[in-house]
């Protein structure tokens, strides 16, 4: 059915503006419904004086493709789910309310990481808790996670960056890890790095287009 549904959306642009027009409606209504609110857009721009200096604007990634990956992940009560650009805390929302260990938002805009830590407050039905930092992502700690999400970020420079240093923590703490990648236009990057494999591509509808997604873990771990 879901095959039919992107195959028809592919063939007509009415059906994806009117896809992504409920689309739009049916985000404002889970927000309601979370006591959240991740479609406010900032009035000051992302800074630019990243490191790398490739971040990228906003964007939140749609609620139900969202649900259908927190399921193939399978996240658990030991698990540290890194959002990494987390924006508004839509992606960090979502994972909360399931019994995971602990949720952590690297944000290098302080407008948004403020929208993140107020979310993560009214947030309905959460189970664990949110931490939101202020930091440029190439500079920050991932020591302890286990799950790393990237809804596209930033470009191929810093994902370069935030992928080694991911790496680095496993040479002190070796762990199974996940890696989500969401709009993945630098899925190279992951694909290059020689210890990442994929276990699962996908598409969801972005505003008239289409976005890819790949899911990765450790070469040695079976999923």
């Amino acid at each position: 059915m879901m095959h039919a549904i992107s195959m028809l959306l592919r063939k007509s642009s009415v059906l994806q503006v009117c896809f992504s027009s409920l689309s739009a409606h049916a985000t404002r209504w889970i927000d309601r419904m979370l006591n959240i609110d991740t479609v406010w857009l900032p009035v000051k721009p992302i800074s630019r004086n990243a490191r790398c200096g490739d971040a990228l604007w906003y964007e939140g990634f749609p609620y139900l493709r969202l649900w259908k990956f927190i399921r193939l992940v399978k996240p658990s009560e030991d698990d540290v789910v890194y959002d990494v650009g987390c924006g508004m805390g839509r992606i960090l929302c979502m994972f909360a309310r399931r019994p995971v260990k602990k949720c952590i938002g690297i944000e290098i805009s302080a407008e948004l990481a403020e929208r993140a830590r107020q979310n993560a407050l009214r947030l309905r039905g959460r189970k664990a808790p949110i931490e939101i930092v202020v930091a440029d992502a190439a500079q920050a700690d991932y020591s302890d996670g286990t799950i790393y999400c990237f809804y596209n970020p930033f470009g191929a420079k810093t994902l370069n960056v935030v992928i080694a240093r991911i790496r680095q923590s496993l040479e002190s703490h070796p762990r199974p890890i996940q890696v989500l990648y969401f709009n993945a236009t630098c899925d190279n990057v992951l694909q290059s790095c020689g210890w990442l494999r994929c276990y699962h591509r996908g598409e969801y509808v972005v505003v008239r287009r289409y976005g890819p997604a790949s899911l990765w873990t450790n070469k040695d771990v079976e999923k």
